[in-house]
């Protein structure tokens, strides 16, 4: 029998690496949270009306630009030559997407964009960033909007009986002329005590700035848990109404919204706090931590 020849020196070396590099490879990073949206709006088309690039989604839910919204660079974290759009609220204008399967969602949904408001702190009217809401029928199955001078952001849902929602320190999500990555989750559940029964017909509300969690200031008709808010008792079949969703906006003829919105996408579920960490990380980019950190000390954008 041969005799085995050990080995030294650099062959040696060059084994164990090969070894820890096949180690390595076995470890699979985890999939793109994004290609699970059912809607996905980055607006980097040349002119027109904005792609959806979804291909989870049931339908092509085009966004429809409205009263002459512009494209401009956009002006946020991971996004260098690529566009977003601007809003002027005097001018009335918006982003309207069409009534569809995708954007119904009764039981679940996650709404992400980066957001830039560019209203003044000392201003008292209410604007909206996006809704899916018919005030006609009083319904609105999740929407978004603020009043800089109260220093509130309000996430809310309406099932014929009011608004009902939590009310969050805008400064502390985005103030005035600063970048922010945003994301907010509706999800039907059970809500924990005082609520009265075990039905899962509650409504859990939660809103990320940057990845990381907001805790409610105060709520209308709603239970703050820690960082969750959840609205009781909801009749999910009256969430669903036939108005477009609405970006930069409330609805089409109500709280218009000046500021700068980019990559929006719609997810048909409840991102838990640790997927909304990772689709801040894929969305800003690795260095999204630190450009939010210096966001927050840096004077405003301009």
């Amino acid at each position: 029998m041969n005799a085995v020849t050990p080995l030294h020196g650099p062959a040696r070396l060059l084994i164990a690496a090969a070894f820890l590099f096949a180690a390595r490879d076995t470890t699979e990073a985890a999939p793109p949270l994004r290609a699970q949206a059912v809607v996905d709006l980055s607006f980097d088309e040349s002119a027109g009306d904005a792609y959806d690039r979804s291909v989870e989604g049931r339908y092509k839910n085009r966004g429809t630009l409205i009263n002459g919204v512009s494209r401009v660079p956009s002006p946020f974290w991971s996004q260098d030559g690529r566009q977003a759009i601007l809003f002027d609220a005097a001018q009335k204008q918006l982003v309207q997407v069409a009534d569809s399967g995708d954007v119904d969602r009764p039981d679940a949904a996650t709404v992400s964009f980066f957001f830039l408001s560019l209203h003044d702190l000392d201003d008292e009217a209410a604007h909206g960033i996006l809704a899916k809401r018919i005030d006609d029928a009083k319904s609105a199955n999740y929407g978004i909007n603020f009043v800089p001078k109260s220093n509130v952001v309000q996430v809310y849902v309406n099932h014929g009986g009011g608004f009902r929602f939590p009310s969050y320190n805008l400064q502390e999500a985005f103030g005035s002329r600063r970048r922010v990555y945003l994301t907010a989750t509706f999800e039907r559940g059970d809500a924990p005590d005082p609520d009265a029964d075990t039905d899962a017909d509650d409504v859990r509300i939660r809103l990320f700035a940057n990845g990381k969690p907001l805790q409610p200031s105060s709520a209308t008709s709603a239970e703050v848990v820690g960082n969750d808010a959840w609205i009781t008792d909801v009749d999910a079949t009256k969430l669903l109404n036939d108005a477009p969703l609405v970006l930069g906006a409330t609805t089409p003829e109500l709280e218009f919204t000046s500021g700068v919105l980019d990559e929006f996408l719609l997810f048909p579920r409840a991102l838990g706090a640790d997927e909304v960490a990772q689709l801040f990380l894929e969305i800003a980019g690795p260095s999204g931590p630190e450009f939010a950190q210096r966001e927050s000390q840096e004077p405003p954008v301009r």
